[in-house]
């Protein structure tokens, strides 16, 4: 199970609620969604998404076995959760038009 809080987030273990990741943030941390048994989605404040890679070795269950093996290994030896991709947000809407941005349609010349 994936827990939101501001200040960080966590991957808790359901039968026996002990954290199996925990990890904090600088920017607060207000959404997210598991995406597949190894990766997290966590949406940031800042409208910022971010894609982490989670450890195998701090992994449970079947679908993790079924997947990785008996014993997962780390991707690239890393034992704590790492950035795999990154969506970074604007704070303009579909509807704002600023100095820098160019509309989506002009008047014709």
């Amino acid at each position: 199970m994936l827990v939101i809080a501001g200040s960080g987030w966590q991957i808790v273990d359901i039968p026996d609620l002990n954290p199996l990741i925990v990890a904090e943030c600088r920017i607060q941390a207000v959404s997210g969604m598991i995406v597949d048994i190894d990766k997290v989605a966590i949406g940031f404040a800042d409208s910022t998404i971010v894609i982490f890679q989670l450890p195998g070795s701090k992994l449970t269950g079947k679908q993790v076995r079924d997947r990785f093996g008996e014993k997962p290994a780390n991707v690239a030896g890393e034992e704590n959760p790492f950035v795999f991709a990154v969506l970074r947000g604007t704070s303009e809407t579909p509807l704002t038009v600023s100095s820098t941005s160019t509309p989506c349609l002009k008047d014709p010349i």
